[in-house]
């Protein structure tokens, strides 16, 4: 888990700095100001608006980002202790409490980075392993669900299937790169196998699981490779660390339960899942 958490320390460290040093964008008349956004939850109930109001306090907020800083820092020391679980579960409640404030600014690597460190941070403190197998299964199974879905949601696309989608992005003033777009265009077909490549890799992520593992460090490090890449030419900084965090768990999963490193490990999760999987199915078809 030690991978694990320093990966995802390191997003949350990059984060709370950026928000520690760019403050005065959550003053008044800011696009994250909590006055307006806390009407987004007027229908949740008194104790958790007035909670959400604490944590969007200028002082608090500062006092939150600031322990976050201090909890990453320590993480990237040596250490397997269970102070370990509490700082890594402090990051993932705090970047949940800090999160209805931050709406914008805030993307999927900051949702993925509070979900890997809250639950890590249980399954380190977890009193029995059958308890953390289950929460790292949670952990890798969600890591697969955020390529598998990604994939087959743009299959849905047509410039996504045609392979013009990359181009069409890289000319967007967000996420866009004027020479990245350019190569685009001088060059469709190279262009359209990197982007059915990427297809390629998110639709069939899970095929990791299959011949014994063999195919865990040729899919990771194909995923390490896009993440690269995509925190480069769109500017996401968080990008890399944030969903690289759930590949040691992945990793973990995916070894054979012959294998020294996971004897022992209990994978009544996934068996879970699938029956529950099935069972949701049948329900399903009799409709």
């Amino acid at each position: 888990m030690g991978a694990t958490e320093r990966l995802a320390a390191t997003t949350s460290l990059l984060s709370s700095v950026e928000h520690l040093a760019r403050r005065r964008e959550h003053r008044s008349s800011r696009m994250n100001e909590w006055a307006i956004s806390r009407d987004a939850y007027a229908r949740y109930n008194r104790p958790f608006r007035k909670l959400l109001d604490l944590a969007s306090d200028e002082r608090t907020h500062r006092a939150l980002h600031a322990g976050r800083v201090a909890a990453s820092a320590a993480l990237m020391l040596p250490g397997n202790g269970r102070w370990r679980g509490a700082a890594t579960l402090y990051l993932g409640v705090s970047g949940a409490l800090l999160y209805p404030g931050e709406r914008y600014g805030t993307d999927g690597s900051d949702q993925a980075s509070t979900m890997v460190q809250t639950v890590t941070g249980l399954a380190r403190l977890a009193p029995s392993s059958r308890t953390q197998d289950a929460l790292i299964w949670y952990v890798a199974l969600q890591g697969n669900l955020s390529y598998l879905i990604s994939g087959w949601v743009k299959l849905l696309g047509p410039d996504w299937r045609s392979g013009a989608a990359l181009a069409g992005v890289m000319r967007t003033r967000t996420y866009g790169h004027e020479g990245v777009w350019k190569l685009a265009h001088r060059h469709p077909r190279t262009t359209r196998a990197l982007v059915y490549g990427v297809l390629g890799l998110e639709c069939l992520f899970p095929v990791l699981y299959l011949r014994g593992g063999r195919l865990t460090r040729p899919v990771l490090g194909g995923a390490v490779l896009f993440h690269l890449a995509n925190g480069y030419v769109m500017g996401l900084g968080r990008f890399l660390p944030a969903f690289a965090a759930m590949h040691p768990m992945v990793a973990y999963t995916s070894t054979p339960r012959s294998h020294p490193a996971v004897a022992g490990r209990d994978d009544t999760m996934p068996a879970a899942v699938a029956l529950l999987a099935a069972g949701g199915a049948a329900v399903l078809g009799t409709d």
